[in-house]
């Protein structure tokens, strides 16, 4: 755990830039506004979980605002879940305006505009995590913060997130399980939120495979299966939109990998080895090698030889010897 901003470390007339610079820092571009221009506090504290931060806000009076402007400067593919711990929060998004009191849950898309904050003396604990590491997409945002309430397992996730943002701090090996425990937290949360009669759009769930798939492409055990678990759909669901869209799932995986791999080797100076494989999400060598010289007509080590003789500079003039 780290105190990343105290405003009782400035004077009082330098607190009120102090906090809006530590806030804007800390976070992604919005506008920060206090609510009273005296008295401001703020304290924010930060811990790292791997792929997962957890951060703590204890601040007087205080709205933040993400416009459409800050989110074009740079999107953040990122969302944030959130307890309130004093005070009753405020957001505003997707058309959607929820009052949180201590102890309940908000989600917030920090990829659509909106407004958060609190009146008068307040503090939350909140965890920020990859979009699809949590195993939801953008555009389901509006119809499951809807159903949040609705949950029981948002009393379950909120004192999960309130232990995270607690005294002392996990080593690097043990904060990385912890954040992979966390995002398995969330993929239940918003399987559980879903409708369970409601089939996601083939261009949805298409955007949400793609997204997942990117992301994951150099693990081994990326498959169809893995995908459903953490998209929260079925592996039914992924045979009809490859039957429906005439898209071949794993081949598309396999060119996607082979191409990283063509890639890597044109560039790479040195002899290849099969053990190479494993990074590119191949478990076996013998299988890229084969798959590899079918989808190019040379073999790993022809293709990086030949890359290498075109990179090979010039020689001009007479042999010296």
């Amino acid at each position: 755990m780290a105190v990343v901003f105290d405003t009782g470390d400035f004077a009082p007339t330098e607190r009120h830039a102090a906090a809006v610079a530590a806030l804007r820092v800390r976070s992604f571009p919005t506008s920060v506004e206090f609510l009273a221009a005296e008295n401001i506090s703020a304290v924010l504290e930060l811990w790292d979980y791997g792929k997962v931060t957890a951060f703590r806000a204890q601040m007087s009076g205080n709205r933040q605002i993400r416009t459409a402007r800050h989110i074009r400067r740079g999107a953040v593919d990122t969302l944030a879940i959130a307890v309130q711990e004093r005070g009753i929060g405020l957001l505003e998004q997707h058309g959607f305006r929820q009052l949180c009191r201590p102890g309940e849950l908000m989600i917030v898309d920090l990829d659509a505009p909106y407004v958060c904050g609190w009146e008068g003396a307040g503090a939350a604990r909140s965890v920020r995590v990859p979009t699809t590491d949590a195993g939801v997409h953008h555009d389901e945002f509006p119809d499951l913060v809807r159903r949040l309430g609705a949950s029981p397992f948002c009393s379950l996730v909120a004192g999960h997130i309130w232990h995270l943002c607690g005294p002392g701090s996990a080593s690097d090996a043990s904060g990385h399980l912890i954040g992979s425990a966390t995002t398995s937290l969330f993929h239940g949360l918003f399987a559980d939120l879903r409708d369970p009669g409601e089939e996601p759009t083939p261009d949805s769930l298409m955007a949400r495979v793609t997204d997942f798939v990117s992301i994951h492409l150099t693990d081994p055990e990326l498959s169809a299966s893995m995908i459903a678990d953490n998209l929260g759909v079925s592996t039914v669901a992924l045979r009809r939109l490859s039957e429906s869209t005439q898209f071949d799932l794993e081949r598309w995986i396999l060119s996607e990998r082979l191409g990283l791999a063509r890639n890597v080797l044109a560039d790479q100076a040195g002899t290849w080895h099969p053990e190479q494989s494993r990074r590119w999400g191949f478990g076996n060598a013998s299988f890229f090698t084969e798959e590899f010289s079918a989808a190019y007509g040379v073999s790993p080590g022809e293709w990086q030889q030949i890359t290498t003789a075109e990179a090979a500079p010039d020689h001009v003039g007479d042999d010296p010897t």
